[in-house]
């Protein structure tokens, strides 16, 4: 390997590692986005649940 390609591969690896956040980004984009869809299924299992509850009450009155 002569000097050049070493500069090169130097810079390459600068300009990866400075591009990382966008993977970061992404990848926080990823989570959140399981957690809100976890999180509605959950509140749609939940509202399900509730609302039969509500109807077991109201016909019992």
């Amino acid at each position: 390997m002569n000097f050049a390609n070493i500069k090169f591969l130097k810079l390459i690896a600068q300009k990866g590692l400075q591009e990382s956040d966008g993977a970061t980004a992404i990848e926080y984009a990823l989570i959140a986005s399981l957690v809100a869809v976890t999180l509605v299924l959950s509140l749609t299992n939940i509202g399900t649940k509730l609302m039969g509850f509500f109807l077991s009450i109201a016909g019992a009155l």
